[in-house]
Parts: C-alpha cells; structure tokens; sequence
C-alpha cells in the first residue's frame, strides 16, 4: 500500500529517531505485508512500514521504522545483518479466492486488519526501477543495502484497514494512493554496509 502522509505527522507518528528526524525529507509512504512462503529463516509473515525518504550522506535511502515478523530466526536474522528493527508479533494470512485478509497481533494486543480483493489482471513488478537503498541503524552501527524483488503485480480494492497507536501508524491520517498484490514474489537481500556511528 502507498500513502501521502503530512511530513509533520509522520514526524511525530511515524516511528522516526528522532536524531533523524531532520534528515527526514517526506514523499510517500510504503506499508508491505509479505507472505514468505520460504527463506534462508524458514517461512515466515511480515508487516512492515516506511515512512518516505531520509537524506543521509548526501544521499536520499529508503528506511523501515517499524516491522513485525512472526519468526524468531527472522527477527534475530534482520536485526543483526540489516540493522531491521524487527518485533515478534503473530500474524494470520488467508486467501480466499481473490480475497486476502491479514491481521496482527502482539501479546494478545490487536495491532493490524486487513482485507483486499485482488485484480485478475497482472503486470511485471521490478525493485530495480528504484534507485534508492536501505539506511538503518542499530547499537551504534549503519546498515545501507538494497534490496532486489521482483514479482507480478495487480490491482487490488482495499476492503478494510484499520490499525492502533502506538503500535501502527493510523491510515485515516494518510491519503491511499494505490494497493498493490505482488505474486510470485521473490526478493533477495544482499550483505549490508555495516559501519560504526
């Protein structure tokens, strides 16, 4: 899902250090729930959010500022080799016929709902048509890569969205620009740029 956020409310809603909140710079707003179906961690379900671009080094990097996972290995694999600041959460994924929901849970605590209907209609969906990386950090290291996917897109109707603060960010805050559902989706990480801050 794409959203236009105010630069100011994600500032204060968006899960920004705030040692970096002056070099956030805004621009859309990413919301990606993944069904791994496998990985190097085993498979394993995903939602994550990235609140637009952050100009570091001279150089404007995507950054995921927040993310659960229901995978142990997953968490620990993304936090020590990327600087992703995973949390373990449980997350349900069902499809049904061009219907997919998705929610998510933390100690019991409801976080995240979805449900979206998918077009039949499909279209090539490629990582390399973005020329930006990845910055992270995590105990006082950086973390830059770029990530390479690539999948069949299609159009999907959102049905329902409805997430809590301050474990999400709140959608109705946002304008929805487009939702996509991204199939045979394969996406690679490689070895991240790891430096001491």
């Amino acid at each position: 899902m794409t959203h236009n956020f105010k630069k100011s409310w994600l500032i204060k809603n968006g899960f920004i250090p705030e040692h970096l909140q002056r070099q956030f710079m805004g621009g859309l707003s990413f919301t990606m729930l993944v069904n791994y179906t496998e990985s190097n961690c085993g498979p394993y379900k995903e939602l994550l959010f990235i609140p637009g671009l952050f100009l570091i080094n001279k150089r404007y990097h995507f950054m995921i500022t927040k993310i659960y996972v229901d995978s142990t290995d997953s968490m620990s694999s993304g936090r020590s080799n990327w600087g992703i600041p995973k949390e373990l959460a449980e997350i349900n994924w069902a499809e049904t016929g061009s219907t997919i929901t998705f929610n998510v849970q933390q100690n019991n605590q409801f976080v995240f709902d979805a449900e979206f209907r998918s077009n039949p209609v499909k279209f090539p969906v490629t990582s390399q048509l973005s020329p930006f990386k990845f910055y992270q950090e995590m105990e006082d290291h950086s973390y830059v890569f770029k990530p390479k996917g690539s999948g069949q897109g299609t159009i999907c109707k959102l049905k329902k969205l409805h997430s809590v603060s301050p474990q999400f960010p709140i959608f109705p805050e946002g304008k929805l620009i487009n939702c996509l559902h991204i199939k045979k989706f394969n996406l690679a990480f490689p070895s991240s740029k790891i430096e001491r801050l």
